[in-house]
């Protein structure tokens, strides 16, 4: 058997999904498994559905989440092929929705799902909520792994720098908080520290334009670097200048990033979305703050900027669990080869 994978090209832009697929193909690539890897946009695939599934006869079809939409208006092909959904997230988990907006992706999400045979989840929280919706529809979890660049064999304590460098790793959006981790820093800035930002400045134009105008009105501009969406090798080396890692935000399937610096052994401070809590021992290796308590994160990331002693503590401390492997990602992935495969539809 095998598994045609039909995923947006994977140069489009960067995020955690688009990482994850990259991996995904690598492996199979590495491994020889029948994973055949079809790179389209979402504007073409109405147009290419047909044509890409004439010359392909797998055994299994796996769509990539960026696909719902498309999938809830009926562009599936009738036929015997077991027809999977990977979900890299479930946007309407998003706390910050209005209820307007959250129906109508529930309706989006509803329909896209009962549209496939099964599920691919990258997070647990997602897998559990699907598995209460829908109790009988097969549900995978493929957790993301971590690159063995950022595994280090052993905790040391770093000499101490008195201007303490931290670091945010994701798309500059809304959603990951990076209005209230400016406010909460232009609070601190007494104390001396440097913000390192590496994500997709693209993905929300509007959004970048407004937080860079927030930062000059609050003069901050020296005390920010914006450094270009990098490689994992670019963006390990990074890690060895960083001192605390920060992520705000208001919702995370997983974590990569996060998952990343503590495997880097980076002391971290985050809200308590995604895989959070299995990544961080709150108080021990870094601090977990719940989404909106911002006022607690100021105070315990002050702390994390004028107390050395404690975050190389935090440094010398192992996180919660092993950090996962790309191979269990993958093997967990390819397991959707072995679902059972539908009836032929009568036509």
């Amino acid at each position: 058997m095998s598994i045609l994978f039909i995923h947006p090209p994977l140069d489009a832009f960067t995020s955690g999904g688009n990482v994850f697929n990259r991996h995904i193909i690598e492996h199979a690539q590495q491994s020889q498994y029948p994973l055949n890897s079809i790179p389209v946009s979402v504007e073409q695939l109405p147009q290419q559905i047909k044509t890409i599934l004439s010359h392909n006869t797998p055994g299994v079809i796996v769509w990539d989440s960026l696909f719902m939409d498309e999938l809830g208006k009926g562009h599936l092909l009738e036929s015997p092929t077991h027809h999977a959904l990977l979900l890299h997230y479930l946007p309407s988990l998003n706390p910050r929705l209005t209820d307007r907006h959250r129906y109508m992706l529930q309706n989006q999400e509803t329909k896209a799902i009962n549209s496939v045979d099964s599920l691919i989840v990258t997070g647990r929280r997602v897998k559990n909520v699907l598995s209460r919706i829908y109790p009988s529809t097969p549900i995978i979890l493929s957790q993301p792994g971590v690159d063995n660049i950022f595994l280090l064999s052993e905790r040391t304590a770093q000499p101490s720098r008195q201007t303490k460098n931290l670091l945010t790793v994701g798309c500059l959006t809304a959603d990951k908080g990076y209005i209230h981790l400016l406010e909460i820093l232009s609070q601190l800035r007494q104390h001396p520290w440097i913000w390192h930002i590496s994500g997709d400045q693209n993905r929300d134009p509007a959004f970048f334009k407004e937080f860079n105008a927030k930062i000059r009105k609050l003069n901050l501009d020296q005390r920010i670097i914006f450094h270009q969406t990098s490689s994992s090798k670019r963006l390990a080396e990074l890690l060895k200048t960083i001192d605390v890692f920060m992520s705000a935000s208001y919702y995370e399937s997983f974590g990569m990033a996060l998952a990343e610096a503590v495997a880097a052994h980076i002391p971290a401070i985050a809200t308590e979305t995604g895989h959070c809590q299995k990544l961080i021992k709150h108080q021990t290796s870094g601090y977990r703050v719940p989404v909106g308590e911002w006022g607690l994160y100021k105070q315990l990331l002050k702390k994390m900027i004028t107390d050395s002693v404690m975050l190389n503590q935090f440094r010398c401390q192992a996180p919660v669990e092993k950090p996962l492997t790309w191979q269990a990602c993958f093997d967990a992935f390819i397991s959707v080869d072995n679902s059972p495969k539908p009836p032929i539809k009568p036509h």
